[in-house]
């Protein structure tokens, strides 16, 4: 699905984004990584912000479980690194 490709390239290009920054610290500098769940309402559904929230935080578990600094979109697929 196209809509599905788009969520998971955009989430993973800010999960790189947020990968390639240092961040500075009183011990040095430090690489932050990130996990993503990323879920979308679809129109004329019986979807709710409830639903759309359990979907991410589903996709977020799973992208931890799969090793962290991931992106998951839900329904579940191959998570991208």
């Amino acid at each position: 699905c196209r809509q599905h490709d788009a969520r998971r390239i955009e989430a993973e290009r800010v999960r790189q984004l947020i990968e390639d920054q240092l961040v500075d610290t009183s011990v040095g500098a430090l690489r932050i990584t990130a996990s993503a769940g990323v879920s979308a309402l679809v129109p004329n559904s019986d979807n709710s912000i409830s639903i759309l929230l359990k979907q991410a935080d589903n996709a977020l578990y799973q992208a931890k479980r799969g090793g962290r600094n991931r992106v998951q979109v839900f329904p579940p697929a191959e998570p991208v690194r």
